[in-house]
């Protein structure tokens, strides 16, 4: 796959998704419901979600404004410009959320002891990154 993709556009989605399906899932579900705000030009907002099992790890686009409504264990909302500087690799979603610029919801918990699979997305994610348009 060499062609260059919209960050968090359809095809970015699919290929992120098929990105991280090789990783082993973790025994319990647990979502991350992300909503990531005031995407350039007339695009909106966006949400999607980070589900770690039990099946397989995926990252899938969610139509209107499910991660509003409890369907995900924890919940991050961010602006464009901040995900798209952690996508970019430019700051660490830690940084981010030390610095205020992140908001953390729901239950916080659910993401206790999960740092290395989601540090393991982020390395499967890194291809995809070389190649996506911000």
């Amino acid at each position: 796959m060499s062609e260059t993709v919209d960050y968090l556009g359809p095809d970015w989605f699919r290929q992120a998704d098929e990105s991280v399906a090789a990783l082993s899932p973790i025994p319990s579900s647990v979502t991350v419901a992300v909503k990531v705000v005031g995407l350039p030009g007339d695009r909106g907002d966006v949400r999607y979600q980070l589900v770690l099992g039990p099946d397989r790890v995926r990252i899938l686009p969610v139509d209107g404004d499910e991660t509003d409504n409890g369907h995900g264990d924890a919940t991050l909302t961010m602006s464009y410009d901040v995900a798209s500087a952690i996508a970019r690799g430019e700051i660490g979603a830690q940084r981010a959320f030390l610095d205020g610029e992140v908001r953390l919801g729901g239950d916080t918990t659910a993401l206790l002891g999960h740092q290395a699979r989601l540090a393991e997305i982020e390395d499967r994610l890194g291809d995809l990154r070389s190649r996506t348009t911000y």
